[in-house]
């Protein structure tokens, strides 16, 4: 009994594993917060036909997503993500462009 237990938490911890892999994203200067980025990802899937029958790897791409941002602490500095995510909701590729410049995207590390 103990080890479906145990069986049963590692699957449901492995299911929340994409939602606790999605960060805050520093592109340039502008640090694009981690709610809004689970917010487009999750308006996206929404608006996606689903297709029966067909099957998919979870590595898999799902989509694309391209929103602007302007982060209030920069005097309104608006930047333009372009993002694509996997089927377990994981991004895959992440850009920015300020002012019409590309900008590279990282993640924004945490100091505690």
């Amino acid at each position: 009994m103990k080890t479906l237990s145990f069986v049963s938490l590692a699957l449901f911890i492995s299911h929340l594993m994409p939602v606790l892999a999605v960060k805050s994203q520093k592109c340039g200067s502008v640090t694009v917060p981690k709610s809004l980025i689970e917010e487009k990802i999750d308006e996206s899937v929404g608006e996606q036909p689903v297709e029966i029958g067909r099957m998919h790897s979870v590595n898999e791409k799902r989509g694309d997503v391209v929103f602007e941002y302007t982060e209030p602490k920069k005097d309104g500095l608006m930047v333009e993500v372009s993002l694509s995510y996997s089927m377990k909701g994981e991004i895959m590729s992440i850009t920015g462009k300020i002012n019409g410049q590309t900008v590279r995207c990282v993640e924004k590390k945490r100091w505690f």
